[in-house]
């Protein structure tokens, strides 16, 4: 009985040995294979020592490894600027622009929607001007003033607010819809009580 059941055992522990992974060690194992693949040297910032914009843009995940060999080989092709090929559009997802040209112009980027103004400092911009230059104040200091801008590059239109405001601009890049949205909900109301008091 006992040499039975020590057939038993042994038959028991080949078993085992034998029996897949559990699934939750599977998945544990296939993770850790990713994770080896994606900070393989081979796949991660070799090769693009000479392209400082795609390795910010990889850095910050606003590409993928795929898209920054396609900017790699477009540039080796054409002889093109890294920042042509890359605001060419070509190798981006559409959705990511403003936070890559933030990256590509080196100006920050605000995300509107998800910052809280203060009125007093929104009024900071006459309705006109804000409506004109698609541009919203949206933090005051002593010494400067940050706007969210359409388009930050145009000097012409951050010269003119800092000299209407008297402080020093920093232009940010920002949503054209969350722009568009703040000056109608919140200019709106602003320019009809204006028409309002006009016409009493």
């Amino acid at each position: 009985m006992s040499m039975l059941n020590s057939q038993n055992t042994n038959a028991n522990q080949v078993q085992a040995n034998t029996q897949p992974l559990a699934v939750p060690q599977l998945q544990q194992t296939q993770l850790k294979a990713r994770l080896d693949v994606n900070n393989s040297p081979a796949l991660d910032m070799a090769g693009f020592e000479k392209l400082p914009i795609t390795q910010a843009l990889l850095q910050k995940g606003l590409i993928t490894k795929q898209q920054a060999l396609g900017i790699k080989n477009q540039i080796e092709n054409t002889g093109k600027l890294e920042s042509d090929v890359i605001l060419s559009g070509l190798f981006i997802d559409q959705d990511k622009i403003l936070q890559i040209k933030s990256v590509v112009y080196k100006i920050p980027f605000i995300d509107l929607a998800n910052t809280p103004i203060p009125v007093e400092t929104l009024q900071k911009l006459r309705s006109d001007v804000a409506q004109r230059y698609q541009a919203i104040a949206f933090d005051d200091q002593p010494d400067h003033i940050k706007i969210a801008m359409v388009d930050p590059l145009d000097i012409q239109a951050t010269n003119f607010i800092s000299t209407m405001i008297g402080k020093r601009v920093d232009a940010y890049f920002a949503d054209p819809a969350s722009i568009t949205k703040i000056i109608q909900t919140k200019y709106g109301a602003q320019v009809g009580s204006e028409v309002s008091k006009a016409l009493e």
